[in-house]
């Protein structure tokens, strides 16, 4: 349990500021480049993750955990730019009300699917489920931003 707790504070803390840079970061290279590189960088941290868990590599999991956190909340801050662009006026508020609730939505999915899945199919293949849907992600970003 120590290590769970861990595992997450590693990803929330540095959040707390993460996205300042992150939002730095954009207004330089643009909302198109932040989007592929945020995307990747948590791609990135999901494989490395899975890959910790697969190996057993603590150590691996809590860098994982860290680059990941470097794409998670600054790839928020690109998207609210995102929608601040495409949309304005009464809508602008609209939009981000559904941005937002479908980032909770998809927490909600992730926290209730996974004790079923690590059941069936267990941690590590669990874990890949979610690197998998990275993947469709850094390819829906290529996509539109590519």
């Amino acid at each position: 349990e120590n290590t769970f707790g861990f595992l997450s504070s590693v990803y929330s803390y540095p959040n707390i500021i993460l996205p300042l840079f992150g939002g730095i970061l954009v207004d330089f290279f643009g909302v198109r480049r932040a989007a592929i590189v945020f995307t990747g960088l948590v791609f990135l941290g999901s494989l490395m993750f899975s890959l910790g868990l697969w190996i057993n590599s603590t150590a691996l999991m809590i860098l994982a955990r860290v680059i990941f956190g470097l794409g998670g909340e600054s790839q928020c801050v690109t998207c609210l730019t995102l929608i601040s662009q495409w949309f304005a006026g009464k809508e602008l508020a609209f939009a981000t009300a559904i941005i937002i609730a479908i980032s909770r939505l998809g927490s909600v999915a992730a926290f209730n699917s996974q004790p079923g899945l690590v059941t069936s199919i267990g941690v590590v293949g669990a874990s890949m489920i979610g690197t998998g849907l990275c993947v469709i992600s850094c390819i829906g970003s290529w996509i539109v931003f590519g």
